[in-house]
Formats: structure tokens, C-alpha cells, sequence
């Protein structure tokens, strides 16, 4: 097998796994150990609506297909016909996501480092655990909410959120406080200039 081949349980996998069984209808494989002898399943399709991934042996599974080739033409119209969990049919990375209405979208564990999603709706997606390295977020809604939480990011966006928490203005001594001592990573947003540097608040004795 290999990374983003799609799969499904055999019948024999009931006697092993829980939920990655033959309920699972699709799958797909998300990581692979050294000797090939576990690879990490990510459910994308289940009769009972289990969700999640887990570490299994692949002699249980049987390949049904492979992650394609992004094409936006292909992807936005999927979008748009509310077909949102067909996005994962696609490789996310450096994909061109801008201006899409990615909402509701489930992005959880997707592979979307270097991807494009300046100006995409992302206010109701789930990212959690989604992989956003290299991602361009800039203009875009994205979610306060269990789909925002636990990205993986790089420094680039690190600074993005932190400044935009900075910037929020609010009069508890406890926020003023770490306001003030990340102020200098905040400052760091690759926006800065246009957007102004923040000073420090005086800290409340």
C-alpha cells in the first residue's frame, strides 16, 4: 500500500478492529511504518459514522482506489453542488483554494501545507489536526470552533494568529500581560507594515 491509496475493511477485519472493519467503506492511508507492516488509517466513510484514525495492520484491507491529482475546476464544482467530504478525494497540498466556499467543509487531518485559501469560507469547516504549514490563510474566515483547534502550522502563520490576538483590545490585567510579552512574535506578521506595529499596553499594578 501507500500514502493516499484509499481502502476499505475486509470481512476478516472485524475479528480485529472496531471500527476499522467493514463498516469502514472508505479509508485512506495516512502513514506507513518503516517495514510496511502498520499504516495509519484515517476513516472517511463509515455505516455507523465512526470517525478518526487508527494504527492497523494492512493485510485487513483491501485497496480501492488512490487521492487524485488537485483540479480546482473539478474540486469548486463538488463545492458547490455541497458535495463538501469529496474535497479529500483530492491531494490538498499547494492546491488553489482561494475564494472557495469551503464551509462545512471536513478538513480534519487533510494534507493542506502550502495550499492557497486567501479569501476561502472556512467559518464552519472542520480543520482540526489539519496540516496548514505553508498555507496562505490571509482574508479568510476561518473557524472558532472544535474544527479550529489542534492545526499544524508554521512560524509564518503563528505570528498571523498572534497579532491578531494582539491587536484585540481588552482591559484584563491577565491578557495584557501575555499580550505584552508575545508582542514581539506578533510583530513578526508577515503584514505588518501595512497593517501597523502594535505597542505595548501598560500593565495594570
Amino acid at each position: 500500500m501507500e500514502l493516499g491509496d484509499f481502502v476499505k475493511g475486509k470481512p476478516e477485519s472485524d475479528e480485529h478492529y472496531e471500527f476499522t472493519n467493514s463498516k469502514m467503506t472508505r479509508g485512506v492511508v495516512t502513514g506507513i511504518n518503516d517495514t510496511a507492516t502498520t499504516i495509519v488509517v484515517k476513516i472517511l466513510d463509515h455505516e455507523d459514522g465512526q470517525s478518526g484514525k487508527y494504527s492497523v495492520n494492512p493485510a485487513y484491507f483491501e485497496v480501492i482506489g488512490h487521492v487524485k491529482p488537485f483540479n480546482r475546476e473539478e474540486a469548486l464544482e463538488l463545492l458547490k453542488n455541497g458535495c463538501k467530504k469529496a474535497i479529500l478525494d483530492f491531494d490538498l497540498s499547494r492546491a488553489n483554494l482561494s475564494d472557495a466556499d469551503l464551509s462545512r467543509a471536513n478538513l480534519s487531518d487533510a494534507n493542506l501545507s502550502d495550499a492557497n485559501l486567501s479569501d476561502a469560507d472556512l467559518s464552519r469547516a472542520d480543520l482540526s489536526r489539519a496540516d496548514l504549514k505553508g498555507a496562505n490563510i490571509d482574508f479568510s474566515c476561518m473557524p472558532l470552533r472544535c474544527g479550529g483547534l489542534r492545526w499544524h502550522i508554521d512560524k509564518r502563520i503563528a505570528c498571523q494568529l498572534a497579532y491578531h490576538l494582539c491587536s484585540m483590545q481588552c482591559d484584563d490585567a491577565d491578557y495584557i500581560k501575555i499580550r505584552n510579552s508575545i508582542l514581539p512574535f506578533a510583530n513578526q506578521f508577515h503584514r505588518v507594515e501595512e497593517c501597523g506595529v502594535l505597542q505595548p499596553v501598560e500593565e495594570k499594578q
